[in-house]
């Protein structure tokens, strides 16, 4: 008996449909039974990661354990669970995983991420530093580039704000022109504060760093202040002998006449 091949198509459909169904269905129940937090499909599966349960506890050394000797998703995961917890204990080795030149894109902007939140003096140095990674970054699944490392450094400075302006100002005068674009872009980004250490800039010995600070203050609107210019005193005439006098006079000086 043959069989109509628009039946089997039909039939196929409605067999996908309902599998689809179950699925959502079934992916509802598993969220509604987690109170809507976001997990992984996994750990709702099967529980919270080791990962989350190091930074549950907050085990500083046992993250930075996973985040050297882990596999690249629990890397990225031990990096940003260190930037919320804030531990100044993974600084370093954080900065030695942005230094690793075979690091994945993806950690890299995790580490950078981590470092931001961290905000001391050897963070905000490495942050500046990988203002000019411009070629790893966070990649989307057909693998094109979303988020470099760069960017995520200049985000990551501009959230610490004012204590990060200097060594970026010292980051316009850098040799590579990546480096600049996103040292221009940190303090565009940070604002109003950046305003007055760029006008100090303008005065640098380094004629990148000041022509950058005049081209940043120029697209943010802040010119160089001018002198509002001398009011010149009105002056009238004697309306006798015509000599010049002051509008509030009442008497000439040349010829004593009232005015």
């Amino acid at each position: 008996m043959r069989i109509d091949p628009h039946f089997q198509l039909a039939r196929l459909a409605r067999v996908h449909e309902t599998y689809h169904r179950t699925g959502m269905f079934l992916m509802f129940i598993i969220h509604a039974s987690y109170g809507g937090k976001e997990m992984g499909i996994f750990d709702k599966l099967f529980g919270p990661s080791e990962v989350e349960k190091l930074k549950e506890k907050k085990d500083v050394e046992g993250l930075i354990r996973k985040l050297e000797t882990g596999k690249p998703k629990e890397q990225t995961s031990a990096a940003y669970a260190l930037g919320d917890i804030g531990d100044e204990r993974a600084t370093d080795p954080l900065i030695r995983i942005l230094e690793r030149i075979e690091t994945d894109g993806d950690i890299c902007v995790a580490a950078v991420q981590a470092l931001g939140k961290i905000g001391n003096e050897r963070a905000i140095e490495a942050l500046v530093r990988c203002l000019s990674d411009s070629v790893r970054g966070r990649t989307s699944p057909i693998g094109v580039m979303e988020f470099p490392v760069a960017l995520a450094a200049a985000h990551a400075l501009s959230s610490i704000g004012e204590r990060a302006i200097d060594p970026v100002i010292e980051a316009l005068g850098s040799e590579l022109g990546r480096m600049r674009v996103y040292a221009r872009r940190t303090l565009e980004m940070i604002g109003k504060p950046a305003v007055e250490p760029l006008t100090r800039a303008l005065t640098s010995e380094n004629e990148r760093i000041r022509e950058e600070a005049k081209g940043i203050l120029r697209d943010m609107k802040v010119g160089p202040t001018t002198p509002s210019p001398a009011i010149t005193p009105k002056k009238k005439h004697c309306i006798k002998c015509g000599a010049e006098v002051s509008v509030e006079a009442k008497y000439c000086p040349k010829c004593g006449s009232a005015q």
